[in-house]
């Protein structure tokens, strides 16, 4: 009969155990964050086109399963088309300290505007036609026309975290095929990209200094770069301008440290 009694005893603390021990560690346990990560802009965070070259929006899904990972990217971002994107995009979704908003833009807007800068006429006068004039921007027009946008996003987003990533810099030499145009990379290019570079660092600088927003409880902006990660000679394919697979990889840690 003891034995009986013992073995219920036994039964009776293991139940407890049971049921309390697990109670006990889920109010000490911190509950799991569920993040919002965003890619906007060109090139650098598109979808590549091959399934055998890694994907950056992909990575972030593997590296952070339970984040909402969504991708606005395309080869040849249009200032028109970035500035719809914001527009549809929710604040009561976004606005918040666990949204990260990862934006790439400049590498088609400097290619597209070099390329125009370069032709003397869209439409070739005739005689009935004065002809049409190619769109050619200096490169404070060029940074006048996008870096409202980046406000728009922000003023929207107040409490999310954006990270700007800068240009990298072309082989020299090399043709550039983007949004069905061909560019050689030079002298001139290089310029261009490092001020736009230039432009992108001061904008997140100037904003982070700016005590105003801080008091909005505002997240401060990031830049990261690019130029100092990726080198033309290590990183990049024959063609002079496509970041290899390895690089890719490279990148994409990079970013991952900006969740936190």
């Amino acid at each position: 009969m003891n034995w009986l009694i013992i073995l219920i005893s036994i039964i009776a603390i293991c139940y407890l155990i049971y049921i309390y021990y697990p109670i006990k560690e889920s109010m000490h346990s911190k509950p799991i964050k569920k993040i919002n990560i965003v890619l906007l802009g060109d090139y650098i965070l598109h979808e590549p086109k091959s399934q055998q070259y890694p994907s950056i929006k992909e990575m972030f899904k593997e590296k952070f399963p339970l984040a909402n990972v969504n991708a606005f990217t395309s080869e040849c971002k249009t200032l028109e088309k970035f500035r719809n994107e914001i527009k549809k995009m929710s604040p009561g979704k976004y606005n918040n300290k666990d949204t990260y908003f990862f934006l790439s833009i400049g590498s088609s807007a400097i290619h597209k505007n070099l390329i125009n800068c370069s032709k003397v006429y869209d439409v070739k006068p005739t005689q009935t036609n004065s002809g049409k004039r190619s769109k050619c921007l200096s490169s404070k027009q060029l940074e006048e026309s996008w870096m409202p946008e980046i406000d728009i996003l922000k003023e929207k987003f107040k409490k999310a975290k954006i990270i700007i990533i800068g240009r990298y810099n072309p082989k020299k030499g090399s043709t550039i095929k983007l949004c069905d145009e061909s560019l050689k990379s030079n002298n001139m290019l290089h310029e261009n990209i490092e001020m736009w570079n230039n432009d992108i660092s001061n904008y997140s600088q100037c904003y982070n200094s700016d005590k105003s927003h801080k008091k909005k409880d505002c997240k401060t902006i990031t830049y990261i770069p690019l130029n100092k990660y990726i080198n033309p000679d290590e990183d990049l394919k024959k063609d002079g301008y496509t970041i290899k697979a390895q690089s890719i990889k490279k990148l994409a840690n990079i970013l991952f440290h900006e969740i936190k």
